[in-house]
C-alpha cells in the first residue's frame, strides 16, 4: 500500500515524525492527554474554556497548536462525528472557512481505518488553499485517535501533520487537536495569529456539532457508529 503514488507508507511516516518532533513522536501509548494539563488548566476546562497552546517550528511562519476541549458526549460518538468528514464543511464555512470536505477515498488500499480527503480552505486577501490529507483512526482502549498528514502536492503548505485524541474524563470526552502546517510563503507570517485562533474556533464548533450529535441521536450517527466499529474491528 502507497499513501500516494510514488510515496510508501514507511517513508510518509518517517518524514511525518521528523516533521513533528519530539512533541509528536515521544508520548508513551499509555500517558494520558489529561497529564499534559495543570490543575489550574484542569479547572478551566471543566468551566468550558479551551486551552490553547502553541509552538515555534523552525522553518515555518506558522506554529504547530494544540487545543483541549471537554466535549458532552462519549469518545467513541465523538470519534464517530469527527470522522464524517464529508458532512464537516456545512458546520465549519461559517466559523471557520471550510468550504469543501469531501472523501475521495473512503478505504485506502482497502483498509477502513484509513481515508483519503479533499479539503478547500478560504484564505483572506489571497486565492484558497486546496489540499488532500490521509487520515487514519485508532483505538486505544476506551480512547480514539485520528492521525493525518497531507499527501497532495501543491499549494502554499509545504506540509501539514496532525492527530486528534478521544480520551474518557470524568463523564465526558477530553477533546485533543494538535495541527502543525508548515508554511514558508513569503508574508504568510502576518495570518500566524489567525491560524491559530481559526484552529480554535474550529475545535470548539467541532465539539457543539458532537454534542449535538450526541443529544439528538438519528440514523447519521448510528450510520457513523457503525462505520467506525466496523473499521476497528469492534
Amino acid at each position: 500500500m502507497s499513501v500516494r503514488r510514488g510515496v510508501p507508507v514507511k517513508t510518509f511516516y518517517r518524514v511525518a515524525l521528523s516533521a513533528l518532533g519530539l512533541m509528536f513522536a515521544s508520548r508513551s501509548a499509555s500517558a494520558a492527554v489529561i497529564d499534559d494539563l495543570s490543575e489550574v488548566d484542569r479547572l478551566r476546562l471543566a468551566m468550558g474554556t479551551s486551552i490553547v497552546r502553541t509552538q515555534d517550528i523552525p522553518g515555518s511562519s506558522w506554529p504547530a497548536v494544540s487545543v483541549y476541549q471537554l466535549v458532552r458526549a462519549t469518545p467513541e460518538v465523538a470519534m464517530a462525528d469527527f470522522t464524517d468528514y464529508n458532512l464537516q464543511s456545512t458546520y465549519l464555512k461559517e466559523c471557520c472557512g471550510l468550504l469543501t470536505s469531501t472523501v475521495v477515498d473512503s478505504a485506502v488500499g482497502g483498509d477502513r481505518r484509513v481515508q483519503r480527503v479533499l479539503y478547500e480552505i478560504e484564505v483572506p486577501v489571497v486565492s484558497n488553499e486546496r489540499y488532500e490529507l490521509r487520515e487514519e483512526m485508532s483505538r486505544e482502549g476506551r480512547s480514539y485517535r485520528v492521525v493525518w498528514g497531507k499527501v497532495s502536492e501543491g499549494g502554499r503548505s509545504e506540509s501539514i501533520f496532525g492527530r486528534a485524541m478521544f480520551e474518557p474524563y470524568n463523564g465526558k470526552t477530553l477533546f485533543y487537536y494538535y495541527n502543525f502546517t508548515k508554511i514558508t510563503t513569503m508574508g504568510a507570517g502576518i495570518f500566524s495569529g489567525e491560524s491559530v485562533k481559526r484552529t480554535q474556533r474550529t475545535v470548539v464548533a467541532m465539539a457543539k456539532h458532537m454534542e449535538q450529535q450526541a443529544t439528538s441521536g438519528g440514523g447519521r450517527l448510528r450510520e457513523n457508529l457503525a462505520r467506525v466499529r466496523a473499521a476497528l474491528g469492534q
